[in-house]
């Protein structure tokens, strides 16, 4: 049995054509008819409510809906049953999906770990990418495999401090980090830091130690700052 029904909103235009207590009639005919086993050749007259002419008016045009209604719900819970007793809703040989048969056991995920980065994938799945961050004796081993000019300590300690961020994004490749970084230090000489070795300008002040000149504007101060990171 249904534990609802639909009202379709253009049905219920008829209620401005109404009086409040015709309305009421209406309202309790449409319960009746729902609650109650009513008589199919006979609708009106199993309600068990004497009903004015107009309601019934109103009222015979709903319960057809409601009839269109029900023979709709009675066929999609047919063919659920039927469905339901051959073991599913049977497949679309167009648009296959899912599993011919239910597996025998789940794939289970193969751990791979390649170039510092963890990954967990299925076959046929593309490897989802997890960053772990290396450790000293890493860093160390890949500078003197590369011939890098970098600094191992203050490397780490750098992307440590920022939560191993490059700019605004997560860190993905570390051994990319660690070519940039000596390529920047080759650069510079090894002297001055470069911009993108900073989370941001204000950290490069900090560590330069370049405060605001007396009546410079806090816009002009960052400029100034940006222009000596880029030095």
């Amino acid at each position: 049995m249904k534990k609802s029904f639909i009202m379709h909103l253009d049905s219920l235009d008829i209620l401005d054509l109404l009086s409040s207590e015709q309305a009421g009639e209406l309202f309790m005919a449409i319960r009746n008819y729902h609650l109650n086993k009513i008589n199919p050749e006979n609708p009106l007259g199993s309600l068990g409510l004497e009903l004015s002419s107009e309601v019934k008016i109103a009222l015979i045009p709903m319960i057809k809906q409601f009839e269109r209604d029900q023979e709709k719900w009675e066929a999609r819970a047919q063919r659920s049953r039927e469905n339901g007793a051959r073991g599913g809703r049977p497949r679309n040989p167009d648009k296959p999906t899912g599993f011919s048969r239910n597996p025998e056991e789940p794939r289970k995920p193969v751990n791979v770990n390649v170039n510092g980065i963890s990954k967990d994938i299925h076959k046929g799945e593309k490897p989802k990418k997890r960053f772990i961050p290396p450790s000293i004796p890493e860093v160390e081993e890949y500078k003197k495999e590369k011939n890098l000019t970098l600094d191992v300590e203050t490397f780490i300690n750098h992307y440590e401090a920022n939560g191993w961020m490059v700019g605004k994004n997560k860190m993905k490749d570390w051994k990319a980090a660690c070519r940039n970084w000596s390529s920047r230090n080759k650069h510079n000489g090894g002297s001055k830091p470069r911009e993108d070795n900073y989370p941001n300008w204000q950290a490069f002040a900090k560590q330069q130690n370049l405060n605001a000149r007396p009546g410079e504007t806090w816009e002009a101060f960052e400029q100034r700052v940006k222009r000596s990171m880029r030095q």
